[in-house]
């Protein structure tokens, strides 16, 4: 999912019921993928954008996937991992955006 800008111009001002998004919330990734590159258009700022900003919402299906174990404050771990990634749009989701920019890794900073 490579920022392209005229792509996400088109998809942003295209119709959404008219569209099938090749994966869950590429709409909003990719409008905070073009909020980004306004400020800084840089292309590894403008991916750890879509990176992080896929890492939130795919917290939001984790919490619909699993929402008692979550509400317990349980740490999460790789068995948790492999059974959302079962989930289609988790899957979809999580390929499109952490597992294109290099996996779990990019998600962490500091």
């Amino acid at each position: 999912m490579s920022f392209d800008l005229n792509g996400t111009i088109e998809l942003l001002i295209s119709n959404p019921a008219r569209s099938e998004p090749a994966f869950p919330y590429e709409r909003e990734i990719r409008l905070y993928q073009l909020r980004t590159w306004v400020s800084c258009p840089d292309p590894a700022i403008v991916e750890m954008a879509a990176a992080l900003c896929g890492a939130k919402y795919l917290k939001l299906l984790e919490r619909k996937l699993t929402p008692r174990l979550l509400d317990l404050g349980k740490e999460q771990s790789s068995d948790d991992l492999k059974r959302y990634l079962k989930d289609v749009s988790y899957g979809k989701l999580y390929d499109s955006t952490i597992g294109e920019y290099g996996g779990l890794a990019c998600t962490r900073f500091g």
